[in-house]
């Protein structure tokens, strides 16, 4: 499992670099000011969304972050699905949420579908590794290859 260990902690680390990005777009990326709807100046339009929430983005995009680490940190397939599960709800949010008000919010960066994404699948070749490693213990009779690191 250090394999899975390693490849959540990669994907931790890829989502805050993303996200460190995402927070350098202008705001008009998560709102409709640039075609003159909403409450927006269009100064305000081409501020980069982290100075337009200053410091309590970055809290918000350390979300998926954290989330990241709880399978490296347990992993089980079971707490993969729950976190993958996790974050692609939020990108759904953070999705209707930047599409769906006239006002930028927060919880329009709660997520990011391509963390999201990579998620699923990280999840699935958990499940996949833990599939063919019980099966290998069944093989064998209940006992346990140790160099395997399983």
């Amino acid at each position: 499992m250090t394999g899975i260990r390693i490849a959540w902690v990669v994907l931790a680390v890829a989502t805050g670099i993303l996200g460190s990005a995402t927070a350098q777009w202008p705001l008009y990326e998560i709102t409709n000011c640039e075609i003159g709807l909403g409450p927006l100046s269009s100064a305000d339009c081409y501020r980069s969304i982290h100075d337009y929430f200053g410091r309590d983005l970055f809290l918000v995009l350390a979300l998926p972050v954290a989330l990241c680490v709880i399978p490296a940190v347990i992993p089980r397939p079971f707490v993969s699905w729950i976190v993958s599960a996790t974050m692609l709800c939020a990108a759904v949010l953070g999705f209707f949420t930047a599409f769906g008000s006239d006002m930028p919010s927060l919880m329009s960066m709660v997520g990011s579908l391509p963390a999201a994404v990579l998620a699923l699948a990280l999840a699935a070749v958990h499940q996949a590794i833990a599939l063919r490693n019980g099966a290998i213990v069944r093989a064998r009779g209940g006992v346990r290859d140790l160099r395997s690191g399983g």
